[in-house]
């Protein structure tokens, strides 16, 4: 597979020696750069499964190597946070990269980066209007049904502790109990993105206590709650998503009240 094919040469020129007929070589594999080499110096050879290349005999057939498996795409953290933005308000349409960049207080580059990866998701067009190139989302419960298979369970890291921990939004079964009439615990959940998280780690030590007598469940998100936050409270298809797994039947109807409420029934 990894033969060079300058060694491939020198083997042709010494089989010339003792064999008359045409020399075909047969690989099991091979990638596509070494076979235009090959090809460009028409030597006979065949790629089992994938191409037969004999000039000699003015033959030349080529499929597909492998079949290739697509790439899945998935959304980074200003590309959610778009999506999310625009469930929960839809208000991004007729936005352009400058809007996005203001709002969210990103750069442009950020921005644009975002938007490509919604349209590779096919979670948004652009329309061009004179200079500017605006978006346009679905209407929302499509949006959501089209966005559900990209959007992943945001907590990346879960946190016992006695420490009240500064700059965190009220998530979980707190949040859940606010929007829905579920009991929220005695424990009071928290959810803070990773960067704030590190910055505090690093002035002052976080003591993780044992489940059972923690004050404070702390949950660390892939992306920033406070920018999607309701006043104290993480905002309803956040929290959704970071809940959506659990398996108690009270709180799936109760995400689902919470769900319906904002993408309708």
């Amino acid at each position: 597979k990894n033969i060079a094919v300058r060694q491939i040469r020198a083997h042709l020129e010494v089989l010339k020696k003792t064999f008359k007929q045409p020399i075909v070589f047969l690989f099991e594999d091979m990638g596509m750069t070494q076979q235009k080499m090959l090809m460009s110096v028409k030597i006979n050879f065949v790629v089992r499964n994938s191409t037969i290349f004999l000039p000699d005999a003015l033959i030349i057939l080529n499929k597909r190597h492998k079949e290739e498996k697509p790439v899945p795409i998935k959304l980074g953290t200003w590309a959610t946070t778009i999506i999310l933005h625009q469930l929960n308000t839809d208000k991004l349409n007729n936005k352009n990269i400058s809007d996005l960049a203001e709002l969210f207080e990103i750069s442009k580059m950020h921005a644009s980066r975002a938007v490509d990866e919604l349209k590779s998701a096919k979670l948004v067009t652009v329309k061009q209007q004179g200079v500017y190139k605006l978006l346009q989302f679905p209407e929302k419960k499509s949006l959501w049904n089209l966005a559900l298979p990209f959007l992943i369970n945001p907590v990346v890291k879960r946190i016992y502790t006695n420490d009240l921990i500064p700059g965190g939004k009220l998530a979980g079964y707190t949040a859940l109990g606010e929007y829905t009439m579920i009991d929220s615990g005695k424990q009071t959940t928290l959810a803070i993105s990773k960067k704030p998280l590190i910055r505090l780690e690093q002035k002052t030590e976080i003591k993780s206590t044992p489940s059972e007598f923690a004050k404070y469940y702390v949950e660390v998100w892939a992306w920033d709650p406070t920018i999607l936050a309701k006043d104290k409270f993480v905002d309803k298809l956040s929290l959704y998503l970071s809940m959506k797994d659990n398996a108690d039947d009270r709180t799936k109807i109760a995400l689902t009240e919470i769900l319906e409420s904002v993408i309708g029934k």
